[in-house]
């Protein structure tokens, strides 16, 4: 069980960080298959237990758009800590910190949709 938890969460990160660099390059149509990517790996992970628990250990990535995803998919079970890896990314310039301070904008109005 924990290898396929792994392999989840690998692949979690693997589609986190393209979309990160295809958001960044313009190119809207690899972010788009990423970010599908993404949510299947999310949406498998909610099938293995401990699942979405497992992302905890990405709020502390190097790449910020790991960490953005990740406190974005935290919220609502880790509301404390994935809102302060938030903040924390919105106090930072670029696009990673912009997305953040969407995110926690969103949140806070009750707008967001997390799936």
């Amino acid at each position: 069980m924990m290898g396929q938890l792994d392999s989840l969460v690998t692949t979690y990160v693997a589609e986190a960080e393209e979309h990160g660099r295809a958001t960044e390059s313009g190119d809207h149509k690899h972010a788009n298959v990423a970010h599908d990517g993404l949510i299947r790996a999310l949406h498998a992970l909610d099938m293995v237990n401990p699942g979405r628990s497992a992302l905890v250990q990405l709020l502390e990535h190097a790449n910020p758009y790991v960490r953005g995803w990740a406190a974005t998919h935290l919220l609502q079970s880790h509301r404390q800590l994935a809102e302060a890896v938030l903040e924390e990314l919105a106090s930072e310039p670029g696009l990673a910190g912009f997305d953040a301070s969407i995110v926690l904008q969103q949140w806070r109005k009750g707008t967001l949709s997390i799936p």
